[in-house]
């Protein structure tokens, strides 16, 4: 069971500013509680008692960074427990930025550089506020977008994952055999284009094979597809996450606790 803390940061007491109310957060909390137990085999440790509602105007807006340290001083401020709890950030952001979310993965990229004392506060995830059920945004408006980043954390990557960099720098191509993707087996390969974000193209096959049923994975909760588009996770990617748990949380050495 992994103990799971929800903050809810908005520039003020306003819904257009971030304030989410408790049924909305209900509903998203519960939509991500309910796939990950019947797909993955995942369980939270979650109850209203774990929602901390916070307004502080300077953590809103469009400023990100490339890797979203415009986050890092709420996240120093806000984050609960250790290596093992996941701290989910639902704060303001416009929707015109197609900016639904990020998470750190496990020693990811955005950490690898800080001191291990402060890696923990700095792990967790982002959710952008428009991505909510029932948004007016374009594709991100089933509460899908919170399912996707939570992915991340849990060592997930996308299909379309290009690896291959650090094969041929030249000319990377996900779709070669040699290149690992998502470390996934039976999450099909599949190139991504900006002309594929947020749609849901039935049959696409970017990586064509001898093998007819492998088709571009555009159902899976991990893919940049629309939210009613997206549906499912593989068994291969509920063995992903056990073992990215067992290598990398649960016997972490960067534990900071903080109630």
């Amino acid at each position: 069971m992994v103990n799971l803390t929800v903050h809810i940061v908005a520039m003020s007491d306003k819904r257009e500013d971030g304030y989410l109310s408790e049924a909305e957060v209900d509903e998203q909390i519960d939509l991500v509680k309910k796939i990950y137990k019947e797909q993955l085999g995942v369980t939270f440790n979650h109850t209203k008692a774990h929602n901390r509602w916070t307004i502080n105007p300077a953590w809103g807006g469009s400023q990100i960074g490339e890797t979203g340290q415009f986050f890092n001083p709420m996240k120093e401020a806000l984050h609960v427990g250790d290596y093992r709890t996941l701290n989910v950030y639902f704060r303001h952001i416009p929707s015109y930025t197609d900016f639904g979310g990020m998470c750190t993965n496990p020693q990811s990229e955005a950490i690898k550089g800080v001191p291990i004392r402060n890696r923990t506060l700095l792990d967790g995830c982002v959710i952008s506020d428009f991505t909510l059920n029932g948004s007016s945004h374009k594709y991100m408006n089933r509460g899908k977008t919170a399912i996707h980043e939570i992915g991340h954390w849990f060592g997930l990557f996308h299909p379309f994952q290009d690896d291959n960099k650090r094969h041929n720098d030249q000319n990377p191509d996900p779709c070669l055999e040699i290149d690992p993707d998502d470390h996934v087996k039976d999450t099909p390969k599949m190139k991504a284009t900006q002309a594929m974000v947020g749609t849901c193209i039935i049959g696409s096959d970017t990586c064509p094979t001898s093998n007819k049923t492998d088709v571009d994975p555009i159902h899976n909760f991990m893919a940049y597809s629309n939210d009613d588009c997206l549906k499912e996770f593989t068994p291969g990617q509920a063995s992903r996450i056990k073992e990215i748990w067992a290598n990398y949380r649960v016997n972490a050495t960067t534990s900071t606790f903080r109630d």
